[in-house]
């Protein structure tokens, strides 16, 4: 159990300590200040009551009690001992107490019997088990015939047996009615606890399952505070957790002017996946793949967002676009050496071909005889020479074949048509 803080005697915080405790703690405030109200009650009575109830010694009789009991009260709220409240001997000195009023006020006869039928629901704060409510009973029942019987030989006055019958009834039913709302009680409580360790168990399941995980995950409500987040998250925005909590979820982006519209976006879709530009109060910047969904708890509207650093993706996205950028360029580039490539091997398949040309002509009109009579030998040697110039012909043809600029198809109508004379003027005009 926490210690509450030693410099308050008010009751303790419902965070501190558990429930039942805090519920005690604030009723036995509520009995110091009650007591404190009596005795100024009492007080004003003796000095100013033409007959007061008390004299000296009653007053005294009734006042150190309670003053002790206050100042105990006092000493707990100071040390945040409230587990001194459930002890026994509490229940001790509240009946005291009582007995002391009661059989100053008029025993039998006094307002303050229900004080007793107090003690006995009070016991559902105190202890809702009540595995010593017949305890508890007892010592109502013998408090209050203390009270008769001292009131009787001090005070000598007529009883009222039809008051003491009705009280020890009455303390008895009442007994029986908390006895058998004790069980409820204590069923009730039972599964609280048992839906509260539940709860932890799964809180802690789900706290292990959110630092387990790779990405960075927050939490924040529908005003962009913070309420969760993982280990992951304490290391993506580089502070620990505690500082982390309570701050705006939007806090650590950079808005470009389009922050406010996507939030708007993510309210009335309830989701959002996107990227951002994360600035940390230390001066980092990183690029950040977010995706946010919500979802409602207790009745209120929350936001779950799982953020991922892109940095390096976008630097390789980068690096591949301006190594695309320099690809184009370089393609650009060598077609345009290939179109200078074949321009240049264009020309000079053309300035190959003209001459070989003209000497093909000329070889067949040696070999028609256009020129004149041939030998056998000069017959044999002009076939040779025509023959080598078709087969440089076809590597030429081959050579250039891939560039377009001479087709395998026109070398041969071309070779095909090499039996016809060329004019003397033409094969001058191609020289040329």
């Amino acid at each position: 159990m926490d210690v509450h803080d030693p410099q308050s005697s008010s009751p303790p915080d419902a965070n501190d300590v558990n429930p039942r405790l805090v519920k005690v703690a604030r009723l036995e405030f509520l009995l110091l200040l009650t007591r404190y109200a009596l005795l100024v009650l009492y007080g004003m009575l003796y000095r100013y009551a033409e007959t007061p109830p008390f004299d000296v010694l009653g007053m005294l009789v009734l006042a150190i009690p309670f003053l002790a009991h206050n100042a105990a009260v006092h000493a707990i709220g100071y040390l945040g001992c409230y587990h001194l409240y459930l002890r026994g001997g509490n229940l001790l000195i509240h009946l005291v107490q009582i007995t002391i009023l009661v059989t100053l006020t008029g025993a039998e006869g006094s307002p303050f019997t229900i004080a007793f039928f107090f003690v006995l629901l009070a016991q559902v704060f105190y202890a809702p088990h009540f595995r010593h409510i017949h305890t508890v009973i007892f010592g109502c029942v013998f408090a209050y015939l203390m009270a008769v019987v001292v009131h009787a030989l001090v005070f000598e006055e007529k009883r009222m047996w039809l008051h003491l019958i009705a009280t020890l009834g009455g303390l008895i039913v009442c007994y029986g009615l908390i006895r058998s709302l004790a069980n409820l009680l204590f069923t009730i409580e039972l599964g609280l606890q048992t839906r509260a360790q539940e709860l932890a168990s799964s809180r802690a399941t789900l706290r292990t399952i959110l630092d387990s995980a790779g990405g960075a995950i927050i939490v924040y409500d529908e005003n962009e505070f913070i309420t969760d987040g993982n280990a992951k998250a304490c290391e993506f925005f580089k502070r620990p957790r505690e500082r982390l909590l309570g701050v705006r979820f939007r806090q650590f982006f950079f808005d470009d002017g389009t922050l406010p519209s996507k939030l708007a976006t993510l309210n009335a879709r309830g989701e959002y996946q996107g990227e951002l530009l994360a600035v940390l109060p230390e001066g980092d910047e990183f690029n950040v793949s977010v995706s946010v969904r919500s979802f409602i708890q207790e009745g209120r509207r929350f936001f779950v967002a799982l953020l991922h650093d892109v940095t390096e993706q976008k630097h390789v996205q980068e690096a591949t676009r301006k190594a695309n950028i320099r690809l184009e360029q370089i393609n650009q580039e060598l077609q345009q050496v290939d179109s200078l490539r074949n321009a240049f091997f264009g020309a000079v398949s053309q300035r190959l071909r003209s001459p070989l040309s003209a000497i093909l002509g000329y070889t067949d009109l040696l070999l028609e005889e256009e020129l004149g009579a041939l030998n056998a030998e000069q017959r044999k040697a002009v076939q040779s020479c025509r023959r080598s110039v078709i087969r440089v012909f076809g590597l030429v043809d081959e050579a250039f074949e891939d560039q377009g600029n001479v087709s395998r198809e026109g070398q041969a109508e071309e070779l095909s048509s090499g039996d016809a004379p060329v004019a003397p003027e033409q094969i001058g005009s191609s020289t040329d």
